[in-house]
C-alpha cells in the first residue's frame, strides 16, 4: 500500500491536552510502569514491584495497569468530544467550539452530530463540509482540506498491522496518516485506508474503498477504488 506522510497539529491548551489525551503515559512507551521501580529505588519492599517485562515481553500486571489508565483518559476523552459535542441536541457552533477546545483543529462548523473521532490529530478545512455519522479512526493524523464534502458515514482508518520478519501479523497496531485534499468529494460509506493520499477535485463513488493515493482530478469507484474518468 502506498501512502506519503501528512501531518495536522492538534490545538488546545497544556491543561485540555493533558486531561484528554489518548497518548500512553511515558513510561508505558518505555516498556515499565512506575510501580515496576519501587524496590529498585528502596522506596518500597520488592511484593510491590512486578516485573515491568517476563522474558522479555510486558508482564501481564503491567499490561493491566497500563490498559487500565489508557482506558479512563480515553474514556473521559470520548464522552466530551464524541458523546457531549457530538449530541443531536448540540448547535454547530457550540460543538465547533467544543472541539477546538478538545484540541481537534476546525475551521468549519459543518460537523454533523454522530461522528466518532478517536484520533487526536483531525484538522478540517474551511469551508467542508462532514455529515452524519463519519468516523475518524485510529491514532494516525486525518487532513481534510478546503471546500470538501464527506458524505454520510465515511471512514478514514489509519490503523494497520503489518507483517514482522516471522510472517506473522503484529498485534501492535502502526498508525499512518490520511489526507484528503481542497474540494473532494467523498459518497455516503466510502472508506479510506491508512496511509492514503487523496488529491484535490477528486470524487470518491459511494460505497468505494480506496486502498491507494488518488491522482487529482480523478473519479474513483469499487472495490478497490480505481480510477474510472
Amino acid at each position: 500500500m502506498k501512502g506519503r506522510n501528512g501531518s495536522a497539529v492538534a490545538t488546545g491548551t497544556a491543561e485540555v491536552e493533558s486531561a484528554l489525551s489518548l497518548d500512553e503515559p511515558a513510561a508505558a512507551r518505555a516498556g515499565g510502569h512506575p510501580s515496576s521501580r519501587v524496590a529498585a529505588n528502596g522506596s518500597g519492599p520488592a511484593c510491590l514491584a512486578p516485573p515491568a517485562q517476563v522474558d522479555g515481553r510486558q508482564s501481564p500486571f503491567t499490561a493491566l495497569l497500563i490498559s487500565l489508565r489508557q482506558d479512563v483518559f480515553g474514556g473521559f476523552r470520548w464522552l466530551f468530544v464524541n458523546w457531549f459535542a457530538g449530541s443531536r441536541l448540540i448547535p454547530r457552533v457550540v460543538r465547533f467550539a467544543l472541539l477546538r477546545v478538545a484540541g481537534v483543529r476546525l475551521e468549519s462548523p459543518n460537523l454533523v452530530s454522530g461522528y466518532l473521532i478517536e484520533t487526536r490529530t483531525l484538522s478540517i478545512g474551511r469551508e467542508t463540509f462532514v455529515n452524519w455519522g463519519c468516523t475518524f479512526e485510529g491514532s494516525g493524523s486525518i487532513t481534510l482540506g478546503e471546500g470538501c464534502h464527506i458524505g454520510p458515514e465515511v471512514m478514514f482508518l489509519t490503523s494497520t498491522h503489518p507483517w514482522n520478519e516471522n510472517g506473522h501479523v503484529e498485534r501492535r497496531a502502526d498508525y499512518l496518516p490520511v489526507r484528503i485534499g481542497n474540494r473532494c468529494w467523498l459518497g455516503a460509506r466510502s472508506m479510506v485506508l491508512p496511509g492514503v493520499v487523496v488529491g484535490d477535485d477528486v470524487v470518491v463513488a459511494a460505497g468505494a474503498v480506496v486502498t491507494r493515493d488518488c491522482e487529482a482530478g480523478g473519479l474513483y469507484a469499487g472495490v478497490p477504488a480505481h480510477r474510472i474518468r
